[in-house]
């Protein structure tokens, strides 16, 4: 009888072991499954979120060309030079864009950055020349920079830096009044680059700062807004180019009124570029 007991607690322990490593065996299985369809949904993400960025600069080309055909009898022959001149620039971006989306390598979250000597400093006047000479929503729009005249060249990837903070910029005039005070700054600080957008537009709810940099995560305020559409990808998408930087990003809002984002670069020596293929 004790005999019997013993063989039927062994069964029941072997079957108790066994039903506990198939759950885990599951889980792990799910898990696995679950990693890989996030993987690709963020391959998805950030492509769908490339293609988008290439709208800007064929809208802003599509503009200045409506702009010469309406008054064209008008311009000067200094005005239209810059005119082209613009144009150019924004077919070079867009170009930059394209040849960005080609060379998209993927790792934990889709991008592998090409290091190469970047001036900060140029870099950033040319985000805010052509958000200031592109004011197409008709707002009243002050973006001031602040970097010091001596910054060194950074080791940084500057196609997907430019759209980064191209993206932040944007959100900045997007997600604000009739007018904007947007200051961009810039600082290295011991062994890391610091990059600032800070605004005082609507502010970002404390509650929804937690999972902005989420993909598909919009404010609950602008889901329906048609004036103010979006995928839910441009923070997913600034964020993995700081990451890509082995940086760091941090947003601060009340909620109510402004917001500040936060790049932390760490310094990287001098490297000899790596051709893009």
């Amino acid at each position: 009888m004790i005999l019997f007991f013993k063989l039927a607690l062994e069964r029941i322990l072997t079957s108790i072991l066994l039903f506990i490593l198939i759950i885990c065996l599951t889980y792990l299985l799910y898990r696995l499954l679950k990693n890989e369809k996030k993987l690709r949904d963020n391959q998805k993400a950030f492509t769908h979120t490339l293609v988008h960025n290439l709208r800007r600069p064929i809208l802003n080309i599509k503009c200045q060309l409506e702009n010469l055909l309406s008054d064209q009898q008008d311009k000067t022959a200094i005005s239209l030079n810059e005119t082209y001149k613009r144009c150019k620039q924004w077919t070079d971006k867009t170009l930059e864009d394209i040849e960005n989306l080609l060379t998209f390598s993927v790792d934990a979250y889709g991008l592998k950055a090409c290091i190469q000597p970047t001036d900060i400093r140029e870099l950033l006047t040319q985000i805010t020349t052509e958000y200031r000479q592109n004011n197409s929503i008709g707002k009243q729009i002050d973006i001031q920079t602040e970097i010091s005249p001596t910054v060194p060249l950074a080791q940084v990837d500057p196609l997907l830096l430019y759209s980064a903070l191209g993206n932040l910029l944007g959100n900045a005039i997007k997600y604000s009044g009739t007018k904007v005070r947007i200051r961009i700054g810039c600082r290295r600080e011991a062994k890391k680059w610091i990059l600032t957008v800070q605004d005082d537009g609507y502010g970002i709810p404390p509650e929804e700062q937690k999972f902005i940099f989420q993909e598909y995560k919009r404010g609950q305020r602008y889901k329906g807004d048609k004036q103010r559409k979006g995928f839910g990808l441009g923070l997913c998408y600034v964020a993995a180019v700081v990451k890509a930087h082995h940086g760091h990003i941090q947003v601060n809002s009340d909620g109510k009124q402004g917001t500040e984002f936060i790049i932390e670069i760490p310094q990287r020596k001098a490297k000899r570029r790596k051709a893009r293929s």
